[in-house]
């Protein structure tokens, strides 16, 4: 019997104490960098009498990217990669019928630095006030702000966020993968 009360009490505090989330699960400050860059997105632009839409989906070959993640920033240092796919266009003009195109897309991202402030909504999920990955579709510059989730893959911190950019008779939406290894 006391045996029995010794292992109850032994797989209690086991389940317990396993159970319990690390303080440490989600810390995401700290060196890294950048090893992956995946964007799936949609485009829209109006130019009467007509409109064109355009997808495209990329892996990116990052050459070289280092992050700083500190309480309220998120410094990129000497970010730079290369793209190459291929840019499908179709152009709707009422009455009409659609053209379409296949155009391929490389592109080469000269490197850059930015320090973006960020904060952290619960344990999961991240908001930066404006891009974090330069955008070669507007010439290097940063996005407006938007979130993103936090997961884990062994030991790389991924960033998956999905964002809309609306201007007038424009609107591109972009699904964005970013990984990142601590260093």
């Amino acid at each position: 019997m006391k045996f029995s009360k010794v292992l109850l009490v032994t797989l209690c505090s086991t389940a317990i104490f396993s159970c319990k989330k690390s303080k440490d699960a989600n810390i995401i400050e700290g060196n890294w960098r950048f090893v992956g860059i995946h964007a799936d997105a949609n485009t829209q632009a109006s130019d009467p009498p007509g409109t064109t839409f355009s997808n495209y989906t990329y892996d990116a070959q990052v050459k070289s990217g280092d992050v700083t993640i500190d309480g309220s920033k998120f410094s990129t240092s000497k970010l730079s990669y290369s793209i190459n796919t291929v840019l499908h266009m179709t152009y709707v003009e009422a009455g009409e019928t659609p053209m379409t195109m296949d155009m391929p897309w490389n592109f080469e991202m000269p490197e850059s630095s930015s320090a973006i402030n960020y904060r952290l909504i619960g344990t999961d999920s991240i908001y930066f006030e404006n891009g974090v990955v330069p955008d070669p579709t507007t010439g290097g510059a940063t996005t407006e702000a938007y979130g993103a989730r936090i997961s884990w893959s062994k030991d790389t911190l991924v960033l998956k966020s999905k964002s809309t950019i609306t201007k007038p008779g424009a609107s591109a939406t972009v699904s964005l993968i970013q990984k990142l290894v601590r260093r």
